[in-house]
């Protein structure tokens, strides 16, 4: 790599801002153009700009600021899993559910 192509690089933020225009697959296989972006991509700081993409492309909503005793690689890890949550399936669910519900009517003619 020449000292240009190191200086173009030589910032996260422009690396991120390369990545948002490209694919999960593309930005996977990034990890191995060399030990700066594997460092850079798998960063804390990565996994928050993960998290952000997440609720840009797929609508999965993560706090802005980090729960206590959470890492972002780990809510990114367990958020990840819901990428599909508002994508229309095509197979009919199954799921039983049971509603409760509680109704109190005022009879006719009562006053208040």
């Amino acid at each position: 790599m020449n000292e240009q192509t190191e200086l173009v690089f030589a910032d996260e933020g422009i690396l991120f801002l390369i990545l948002s225009f490209a694919g999960g697959q593309s930005t996977s296989k990034c990890i191995f153009l060399s030990k700066w972006h594997q460092d850079t991509l798998t960063s804390e700081e990565s996994f928050k700009w993960r998290l952000e993409r997440l609720h840009i492309e797929k609508g999965i909503y993560s706090p802005s600021r980090l729960p206590p005793k959470t890492s972002w690689k780990s809510l990114y890890l367990e958020l990840i899993k819901r990428q599909s949550l508002w994508e229309k399936t095509s197979s009919v669910s199954t799921h039983k559910f049971n509603i409760q519900v509680s109704a109190r009517f005022k009879p006719k003619g009562l006053a208040s």
